[in-house]
């Protein structure tokens, strides 16, 4: 192969713009995959030259191939994804990142938190979940945030954890519960607790 290796990001780039343009011009991305994967391949020559608009594009990018992953099970591949969203993103100082772009990057920490999750790497999405909660701006969304860990906590049969995270969940957005003491009223709270707070930040 005669291409250097920065010959070779630099093609990837140039062959995911030109795609990009092309699923652009149909209005449809239906494929976003390819396009992100020749993106991201030739991610280097985007550091190099550090256009914020770009890298923020970048970012975008990986995050919607990150849900449509999810939305096809496909656990890793999200995750791979989402892991690009957030090298993109840390491109920017962490105060630049959450005070600039803040709806982005907290998107991509959730997702983030999520897709470990889905890859069974509980720690690291519970820490991630734990790292985010500091950031949030509004109650609402430390109550997703919640909704997510007592889905979680509800998956791992954490029941009674699960509970209290619903509680905490439901106070952030103004509603009063009380927790039971009996299994069964714990279950039936708790599904109680899941319903409302759908309802209430979705």
């Amino acid at each position: 192969n005669l291409l250097s290796e920065g010959d070779k990001h630099d093609v990837h780039w140039k062959f995911g713009q030109k795609l990009r343009q092309l699923f652009n011009s149909a209005c449809n991305l239906t494929d976003i995959f390819e396009v992100v994967n020749h993106l991201n391949k030739g991610r280097k020559v985007l550091f190099s030259d550090i256009l914020d608009s770009r890298v923020l594009e970048l970012a975008e990018l990986n995050l919607q191939a990150c849900k449509k992953a999810k939305s096809s099970v496909a656990a890793k591949e999200a995750l791979a994804y989402v892991t690009v969203a957030l090298e993109c993103i840390n491109k920017f100082g962490e105060e630049k990142r959450w005070n600039e772009h803040y709806d982005l990057t907290f998107m991509i920490y959730k997702e983030l938190a999520d897709s470990y999750y889905l890859d069974s790497d509980f720690e690291n999405s519970r820490a991630t979940l734990g790292l985010v909660l500091g950031k949030c701006k509004t109650n609402i969304e430390k109550a997703n945030l919640l909704l997510l860990k007592l889905m979680q906590q509800t998956l791992q049969n954490e029941l009674r954890d699960a509970v209290q995270t619903g509680i905490s969940a439901l106070s952030l957005c103004g509603v009063e519960v009380k927790s039971s003491s009996t299994e069964e009223s714990f279950q039936a709270t708790l599904q109680a607790e899941i319903a409302s707070l759908k309802q209430l930040v979705e």
